[in-house]
């Protein structure tokens, strides 16, 4: 193997390759430790997933400037894990073990994304997931038409995202959401919610807490474009 010679990071740079092949990082503890330093970086999106805590949240810590961050090329907002956890220790927020760096030998950003859709039409569930997965290729997408199936796979799989219309059989997704952003353990997932008539949900929504509305007549690839935008923290809110 041709020797590496580190060389300094820039914002939104990858590491080389060959620079972090298990076996390199096996045999070379700090430079292992120098890789995870250097190049691991979270969205807003995993950080609230990690705190459970709202991207919201997260995203006006940014702004205040509680946390470091910068923007890649793409607008896309990013903080180093050692900001990250500076952030974390002036608060007295208890670092969570996924930070550690023995806990990181493959980063926590590099996990399939986590999508759930939820609705009664299957035919339409299929060509969501088919045109999400234009938009996210490695993203793992469960899907269910079911509320209390869906309820059931978030606590059991908590998903980085959920979608789903409101039209729901056995429980409304109404309900789905009110379960979900009562419980402790799930208020901070992201929901998406679809529907025909976004127009006719007047203060149905208010108190949920959603991340947003959409309308579920659009086009098959730009609901696409409008779900992977938000888990690349476009959607500022």
């Amino acid at each position: 193997m041709a020797s590496i010679r580190p060389r300094l990071a820039v914002p939104g740079d990858t590491p080389p390759q060959s620079a972090v092949q298990p076996a390199l990082l096996a045999g070379h503890g700090f430079f292992k430790e120098y890789i995870i330093m250097t190049y691991v970086q979270f969205s807003s999106f995993q950080i609230g997933k990690m705190l459970n805590v709202s991207r919201q949240a997260v995203n006006q810590w940014i702004d205040k400037g509680y946390i470091k961050s910068y923007r890649t090329p793409g607008g896309h907002r990013r903080v180093k894990r050692d900001d990250l956890i500076n952030f974390l220790k002036t608060r007295n927020i208890p670092i969570p073990e996924s930070l550690e760096v023995g806990a990181v030998g493959e980063p926590s950003p590099s996990a399939p994304l986590h999508i759930m859709l939820l609705d009664a039409d299957q035919d339409f569930l299929a060509s969501l997931e088919q045109a999400i997965r234009g938009e996210l290729p490695s993203t793992q997408i469960s899907r269910f038409q079911d509320g209390y199936d869906a309820l059931v796979a978030v606590g059991a799989h908590s998903p980085d995202l959920l979608v789903l219309d409101l039209d729901l059989p056995n429980i409304d997704g109404l309900e789905v959401c009110r379960r979900l952003k009562d419980n402790p353990l799930t208020s901070a997932l992201p929901i998406i919610v679809l529907s025909r008539d976004p127009g006719s949900l007047g203060n149905r929504l208010s108190g949920f807490k959603v991340d947003q509305v959409m309308d579920k007549s659009t086009p098959l690839p730009e609901l696409a474009t409008g779900i992977a935008r938000l888990t690349r923290d476009d959607a500022v809110g």
